[in-house]
C-alpha cells in the first residue's frame, strides 16, 4: 500500500477528471488517480446515485424554470394568508377593478401602488405565482395568523378607498330602506351606499336568498317600530330594495355567525346551490367568481377560489397551484361575484403605469437570469461527473 506521505503527495499531483475527461478513453476509472471521480456513485444495485438527473436536482436544488408560468398565476402562501390570497384572487377577475388600479403608481398611495405591482406581476409576470409580502407588510398583518375573510375585506376597501376613491364605485351600489307603520300608514325611508350584498343562508339556491333579503321584515314585540306620528311603538313593515346596482356584484354568504351560548364565532355548513345567473334591480348579472373556506371551524382551514378567467375557462385558485376546473360545486362557498354581461365583454385592462410596468419587466429579468445561471451550474456539475 501507498504509505500517508505520498498519497498526500499524489492528491496534490492529481488534477480532477470526470466525464468530460473519459468520453474519449476507458470508462474505467483511473486507478492512478485519487481525484477521478468517472462512475463514482453513477451506477448501484438501485439504478443512479447522484450521478443522473435525480443526483444532479439534489446537488443543486430548485430549479428555476420550474417556477415558469405555463397558466394563470397563483399567489405565494406566506403561512397562513390564504384567506388574503382569496381576496385579491376574486378582486382580480374584476377587470373594472383592474382598471381602478392601474396607473396609480408610487404616487396613488401606498396601499393601491403595492396592489398595482402585484396585479401587475400576476397578469405579466412570467413566473407561475406572485408574492404577496409586501403587502403583508404594509399592512402589518401577521403572516401566521388568519383573518377572518369578511371583516378583513370591508377594511380592506376601505383603506383602499382612501387612496383610490376610484375603486369604491365599481362594486357600489345603492340600497333603500323603508319602513311603514302598520297603524297610520305614514313610513321614513333613507337610502345607503351599497358595496356587497350580505345574504342570509335561508334558502337552497343565492338566487332565492337575494329574492328573500329584500322580502319585507315584521317589526313586532320588543323590536316594534316607533312611529313620529304616533309618537309610539307600533307594529311595522320594515324592505330593503337595492335601487341602484353596480357593474360588479360582490355577494357575502354569512357564513360565519356568533353563537350566543359560547359568544364565539361559528361556522355554518349550510349548502346553498350555486346560481350561476342573477337579476337585479332590472340588470342580468353571470357568475364570475366563488371563494370557498375548506375546514371545520371559522377560525381554522383553507381558502381557495374558482375564477372565471379571459379564455373563457375556469380555474381553481389553491395559493400558488393553479389547474382547470370543471362544473363549479355549491360547497362551503362564502364570496361570489357576478358580472354584469356588459361589463363581461369589455377588453381586459393592460394600461399599468410606467413604474409598474418597469418593475414587472425586472422582476422577469430577475427570474430568466436565475433559470440561465441555474443551467450553466447544471452543465458543469454534468461535465464534472
Amino acid at each position: 500500500s501507498v504509505c500517508l506521505p505520498k498519497r498526500r503527495m499524489a492528491t496534490r499531483l492529481a488534477r480532477a477528471c470526470g466525464r468530460a475527461q473519459h468520453e474519449s478513453k476507458s470508462r474505467k476509472n483511473c486507478a492512478a488517480n485519487p481525484l477521478c471521480v468517472w462512475g463514482l456513485g453513477e451506477k448501484g444495485s438501485k439504478g443512479v446515485v447522484w450521478g443522473g438527473e435525480a443526483g444532479l436536482a439534489a446537488a443543486l436544488g430548485e430549479d428555476p424554470a420550474s417556477a415558469r408560468r405555463s397558466s394563470y398565476a397563483g399567489l405565494k402562501n406566506e403561512g397562513a394568508t390564504c384567506y388574503l390570497g382569496s381576496l385579491l384572487q376574486v378582486l382580480y377577475t374584476s377587470a373594472a377593478f383592474r382598471r381602478a388600479v392601474y396607473g396609480c403608481g408610487s404616487r396613488g398611495g401606498e396601499v393601491c401602488w403595492c396592489l398595482e405591482q402585484i396585479f401587475g406581476d400576476m397578469e405579466f409576470g412570467n413566473r407561475r405565482f406572485t408574492e404577496v409580502s409586501s403587502l403583508t407588510r404594509l399592512l402589518g398583518l401577521d403572516p401566521s395568523e388568519q383573518q377572518d375573510p369578511q371583516e378583513f375585506g370591508k377594511l380592506f376597501a376601505h383603506r383602499l378607498e382612501e387612496e383610490r376613491p376610484g375603486v369604491g364605485p365599481v362594486f357600489r351600489g345603492r340600497v333603500e330602506h323603508c319602513t311603514r307603520c302598520s297603524f297610520c300608514g305614514s313610513k321614513s325611508t333613507r337610502t345607503e351606499a351599497l358595496d356587497e350584498l350580505d345574504l342570509v343562508l335561508s334558502r337552497e339556491t343565492v338566487a332565492a336568498c337575494v329574492a328573500a333579503q329584500q322580502e319585507p321584515e315584521l317589526l313586532t314585540g320588543d323590536n316594534s317600530y316607533y312611529c313620529e306620528t304616533c309618537r309610539e311603538k307600533r307594529v311595522a313593515r320594515r324592505t330593503s330594495t337595492v335601487v341602484e346596482a353596480p357593474d360588479y356584484l360582490l355577494v357575502q354568504l354569512l357564513r360565519y355567525v356568533y353563537d350566543r351560548t359560547t359568544w364565539e364565532k361559528k361556522k355554518l355548513k349550510t349548502t346553498v346551490e350555486l346560481s350561476p345567473t342573477l337579476e337585479l334591480c332590472g340588470r342580468s348579472y353571470e357568475l364570475d367568481a366563488v371563494a370557498y373556506h375548506k375546514g371545520e371551524t371559522a377560525s381554522v382551514g383553507h381558502y381557495v377560489v374558482h375564477a372565471l378567467r379571459d379564455d373563457g375557462k375556469w380555474y381553481e385558485f389553491d395559493d400558488d397551484l393553479v389547474t382547470p376546473v370543471g362544473k363549479k360545486k355549491p360547497g362551503e362557498a362564502y364570496m361570489l361575484l357576478y358580472a354584469t354581461r356588459t361589463e363581461r365583454r369589455k377588453p381586459r385592462p393592460s394600461d399599468l403605469s410606467t413604474e409598474a410596468r418597469r418593475r414587472v419587466e425586472e422582476l422577469n429579468a430577475e427570474h430568466e437570469a436565475a433559470c440561465a445561471a441555474f443551467a450553466e451550474r447544471r452543465e458543469a456539475l454534468r461535465a464534472a461527473v
